[in-house]
């Protein structure tokens, strides 16, 4: 009797593995791994603002490969980047051989803009479109970089790579509220993200208008900053997904006790930050 219950119970381990296997299956279809990073354009690096840091350092060559390495060890499936210019996307494109990217320039004589790369042969169909709202002269130079990806034959997710424009002060009705305004009017209400760097710290009264449309902040029972700038720590990187969409978390440093950055080990001034997204 001993050994019959042994051998149940071995049959009963195998289904139970094979009903877990399967469900897990399921789940990944309908889940991707996504990150988001400010790599702090190599065109922004005046003296004034990073003389603290030794020139090594922010040479971009030395820089550039360690956020390929910071970005490896993520193991993305979408990476979104900002402060992204012509050059330094070309080079990401070798450097990520396996994805297929795409990159929205501003409208202005500046050359950065965002950038968004998608693993190969994930996911069923990938089309990118580059948004501006040339009706504003205020801010149309900041492009939105909206991506539409295709995870099964009925199932998509619109997700939206931008940089919001920074300013001293953010107030309803100027130009950082029109910015915000226009890409809430351009995205469906539901299987959306956007990402991106923000300039604007949870507090502020102008993140009530990405909560009000439905979406919520993966991080938000996170204490943490996500960037160093203008001598002082903060957070203004974000990953808002739609409720119909959930999230798990896959980094989130503190830089409570961090050196200024950049520094020896991370070659930006921001935080790449990222998180599984699956449908409930």
């Amino acid at each position: 009797m001993i050994l019959l219950k042994g051998n149940w119970f071995l049959r009963m381990s195998f289904r139970y593995i094979f009903v877990l296997t399967f469900i897990s299956s399921l789940l990944e279809a309908g889940s991707f791994r996504l990150v988001t990073y400010n790599i702090l354009s190599d065109d922004f690096l005046w003296d004034e603002m990073y003389d603290f840091v030794d020139k090594d350092i922010l040479f971009w060559p030395n820089r550039r490969v360690k956020i390929v390495e910071r970005i490896k060890k993520l193991n993305p499936d979408v990476i979104c980047l900002q402060e992204l210019n012509s050059s330094s996307f070309e080079y990401f494109k070798e450097s990520f051989p396996q994805f297929e990217g795409s990159f929205a320039k501003k409208l202005s004589g500046s050359e950065d803009g965002v950038g968004t790369f998608c693993r190969k042969n994930f996911f069923k169909a990938i089309q990118h479109e580059k948004k501006i709202d040339v009706s504003r002269t205020a801010f149309a130079t900041q492009p939105a970089l909206v991506t539409t990806l295709g995870l099964d034959s009925d199932r998509s997710v619109t997700l939206v790579n931008t940089k919001i424009k920074w300013s001293k002060t953010v107030r309803i009705g100027d130009s950082i509220w029109n910015q915000i305004q226009f890409i809430l009017k351009t995205i469906p209400s539901k299987s959306t993200v956007i990402v991106g760097d923000f300039n604007i710290q949870p507090h502020n009264p102008i993140m009530n208008q990405f909560h009000l449309s439905g979406l919520q902040d993966a991080f938000s029972d996170k204490k943490t900053y996500t960037c160093f700038a203008n001598d002082m720590y903060q957070r203004v990187d974000y990953i808002l997904l739609s409720k119909d969409l959930q999230s798990v978390p896959i980094e989130c440093l503190s830089l409570d006790s961090a050196k200024p950055m950049p520094n020896e080990t991370e070659p930006s001034d921001h935080l790449p930050i990222g998180c599984m997204v699956t449908y409930e």
